[in-house]
């Protein structure tokens, strides 16, 4: 039986936080354990001073579930009056076992079960953010687990996937297989995880799905060994999956206006348009042989594939970009139907401006515009999530927005921390709101919407030390209400 752990912070005024939590040992845990929290913190962080956090260290029983601890910055940045949450920490498991404590400066209270219990029950009143490990590296067979997506069906069930990697011996060429687990009930209790792409012994990865909102089918696209791509369909939610397709050929098509050979979809999800539309971000890329067989993922070219038929026959749409003087090796992209009707690609590239790309299609498929650099959208090489409540007429978009994290520039600006969320209520043009999800080390992310929740699934935590190799891959619940009274995000332009 799954366990879960967490900790809940609640804006109170208090100077310090002055010790953190644990990891402890829960009977009944088995497999994929979960990490839950749910935190919340008064005022806004100036530059340069938001708090880090990072996971306990990676336990060496399955029965082992880390909490969150506290880095000495944080005290810092309580001391210097910058911010004043104090943090309740609760831990508990399916069991009811609870484990509480207040933090505050010079006290330490623990509470009783029946005070936690108390908590627990009555905090979905107040509680802005919670966050649960869906997959944790070294356990379940992988070595780590990456490139995650999620979608929410017409149905309402979550579908949250990644690649699990057997071993970390050739990085992104590492073999790997895709997984998922399913939640039916918002995201508060999830299915075990369970392999839907691979053979355990391949390169099978860049899972992305798209939830057919007419048919309520759902359709996979993942790529193997990035030479050829394919597609599964489910018509129960995922519960089932047909066999897989191959539709390298519609790749192929790209061949006449880019030689690639490094080919796949996404990432993150793809979308169905208001017309019925199926449609998928790719990117192709022609890289370098390297002496153990792998190719490098760059310079690349970006565009998209769609179908017109409820996904069965795909076609390919136009390049978006390609790498150029203007774009550098644009890759990494994702998708989103504006409110206005408007398809909007929003693209990773490596150039020394460190911003996200733009363009932007009345169908999806043709008549790109010009990619611009979104001036508050800053990029440290990354992917990125991005979704669109049409309902809502909101845009939301979450990525590591590490321009303010400590030695950023030494890096190069390439630094995968302080996962951010943004909004934008004027068809992306301009972002209205944001607020830090995850502080600490936090890689690639993508987002489901609910009716008064967002659903942020990223990579979390460093494995080996190392900001490419996740330590987890976790789902965030966070009230949409929360992000709204967030700060407007500032402008940032290289100093390179």
């Amino acid at each position: 039986m799954a366990a879960a752990s967490g900790s809940i912070l609640r804006p109170m005024p208090l100077p310090t936080v002055t010790s953190a939590t644990r990891p402890f040992a829960m009977p009944g845990c088995a497999g994929q354990c979960s990490t839950m929290s749910i935190w919340d913190c008064s005022g806004s962080f100036q530059s340069g001073a938001r708090p880090s956090f990072s996971s306990a260290p990676k336990p060496s029983m399955r029965s082992t579930i880390p909490t969150w601890r506290c880095r000495t910055r944080m005290h810092r940045v309580l001391r210097s009056g910058r911010s004043h949450p104090a943090m309740i920490l609760v831990t508990f498991s399916s069991r009811s076992m609870c484990r509480s404590k207040v933090l505050e400066e010079g006290m330490k209270h623990r509470l009783r079960l029946v005070a936690a219990a108390i908590l627990l029950s009555c905090g979905a009143a107040w509680a802005q953010v919670e966050s649960v490990n869906l997959w944790n590296a070294g356990i379940g067979g992988y070595a780590t687990y990456r490139v995650p997506g999620i979608v929410k069906t017409k149905r309402g069930t979550l579908l949250a996937y990644c690649g699990g990697r057997k071993d970390l011996s050739k990085g992104d060429w590492s073999p790997t297989d895709i997984l998922l687990r399913r939640s039916t009930d918002g995201g508060r209790t999830w299915e075990p995880s369970r392999m839907i792409a691979g053979n355990g012994q391949e390169l099978t990865d860049n899972a992305v799905m798209i939830a057919d909102g007419k048919t309520g089918g759902v359709h996979l696209l993942y790529q193997k060994n990035y030479a050829k791509v394919f597609v599964r369909d489910s018509s129960d939610d995922g519960r089932t999956f047909s066999q897989e397709r191959e539709i390298t050929d519609i790749f192929d098509q790209f061949k006449n206006d880019y030689d690639w050979n490094v080919v796949t979809p996404g990432t993150g999800h793809g979308i169905q348009l208001r017309d019925g539309r199926l449609l998928a971000s790719i990117w192709i890329a022609n890289g370098k042989l390297n002496p153990d067989g792998t190719r490098a993922h760059g310079p690349a070219a970006v565009g998209t594939v769609y179908s017109d038929d409820q996904g069965r026959t795909w076609k390919r749409g136009a390049l978006v970009a390609r790498d150029s003087a203007e774009i550098v090796s644009p890759n990494e992209t994702v998708a989103t139907q504006l409110p206005d009707g408007k398809v909007m690609l929003n693209i990773r590239s490596g150039g020394a401006e460190h911003l996200r790309a733009v363009s932007t299609s009345g169908d999806g498929i043709s008549g790109w515009s010009k990619p611009r650099f979104d001036a508050q959208l800053f990029d440290p090489t990354c992917d990125a999530g991005i979704l669109t409540d049409a309902a809502e007429k909101r845009v939301y978009f979450s990525n590591p927005d590490a321009r303010d994290v400590p030695g950023a520039k030494d890096r190069k600006w390439r630094v995968r921390e302080n996962l951010t969320l943004k909004v934008s209520e004027d068809n992306g043009q301009t972002w209205s709101h944001e607020r830090v999800l995850d502080p600490g080390v936090s890689g690639y992310s993508d987002l489901a919407s609910g009716k008064e929740e967002l659903y942020v699934i990223y990579e979390s935590g460093s494995l080996q030390g190392s900001q490419t190799k996740p330590d987890h891959v976790s789902v965030a619940r966070v009230t949409k209400s929360w992000l709204m009274q967030g700060p407007q995000p500032k402008p940032w332009s290289s100093p390179e």
